[in-house]
């Protein structure tokens, strides 16, 4: 049975930007929120180490055949896009947790 499992995690700062102060916009305002860091939590298709024993060379996540193909790399540069910043993220392998809890 394969699961997708994801969980993405959303650091806001606690001030907001008031509409038209270009001069104090940072990256990536939603709304009148600012995403300050992403936290992507999920199995091997969010994250992957490489793993000589399951011929895994990458550094990324398993359904992609490069790190800038995979769905994390890919979300982050669409946000960057569309709203018009960069920001840090993280990608976290939890699929311990996801056999453990989820599947049981």
């Amino acid at each position: 049975m394969f699961i997708a499992f994801c969980v993405i995690g959303l650091v806001l700062q606690d001030d907001t930007v008031a509409e038209g102060d270009e001069s104090s916009a940072v990256d990536l305002p939603v709304g009148r929120l600012r995403i300050e860091k992403i936290l992507f939590l999920g199995n091997s298709s969010t994250f992957h180490p490489p793993r000589d024993e399951v011929d895994w060379q990458g550094n990324w996540g398993m359904a992609a055949s490069a790190a800038d193909k995979d769905y994390v790399h890919l979300l982050v540069t669409k946000l960057g896009q569309e709203l018009g910043g960069t920001q840090q993220f993280m990608a976290k392998n939890i699929a311990d947790f996801e056999r453990r809890v989820l599947i049981g």
